[in-house]
């Protein structure tokens, strides 16, 4: 008697362990798994699956610079990945435009907080604003970019959100306001006065 007891427990984890597959399953051309990236193959300029192609996700294999990396496809094209580094334990998420140059970068630390926001143009190409923040969830910079270099206004916070600095930048360089421009006017009009 005692064993019939236990029977219903016993089917419920039959049918659990059964239903349970893949965690990390994903609808689409992958068999509703996730597969290896080595199943993949590349043809005609899209990643396909058994000739079809592949929406799902597929892991990478571990390396020295990656761990943990998941590339993630829709209709043949990635559209996102994401990976740890395995020395500092930081996990990065990209998105991917449909002619497969990334989108967007984001970082997060090594207590999964978001750490930096990087926006990408259409060509590879650093575009937009930066976001750097501390490990508290605080702004720490802002940076413009464009082209891929600095261009326009670096706003610098403490952790408290207040303003430490600012600063200017055109194509990569730091622009300083020249303070002396103007002195030099007013000289160059007091001369053209005494002649």
């Amino acid at each position: 008697m005692k064993s019939i007891k236990y029977l219903p427990i016993f089917f419920i984890f039959l049918f659990l362990t059964a239903c349970g597959g893949d965690k990390t399953a994903s609808s689409g051309t992958g068999g509703g798994k996730t597969v290896l990236f080595s199943q993949l193959e590349t043809a005609n300029g899209l990643v396909k699956y058994n000739g079809t192609p592949f929406t799902g996700k597929a892991r990478g294999a571990d390396s020295e610079k990656v761990k943990d990396e998941v590339l993630t496809y829709k209709d043949g094209k990635k559209v996102g990945r994401s990976y740890k580094n395995p020395k500092t334990n930081y996990k990065t998420e990209d998105t991917f435009y449909p002619n497969g140059k990334i989108k967007t970068r984001k970082v997060f630390n090594s207590i999964n907080k978001l750490a930096k926001e990087i926006p990408f143009n259409q060509k590879g190409k650093i575009e937009g604003k930066v976001k750097t923040y501390y490990a508290n969830g605080k702004i720490k910079k802002v940076e413009d970019y464009k082209l891929g270099k600095k261009n326009g206004k670096a706003i610098y916070y403490d952790q408290n959100g207040k303003v430490k600095k600012q600063e200017m930048y055109k194509n990569g360089k730091k622009v300083t306001p020249n303070k002396n421009k103007k002195k030099g006017k007013v000289k160059a009009k007091q001369n053209n006065n005494k002649k």
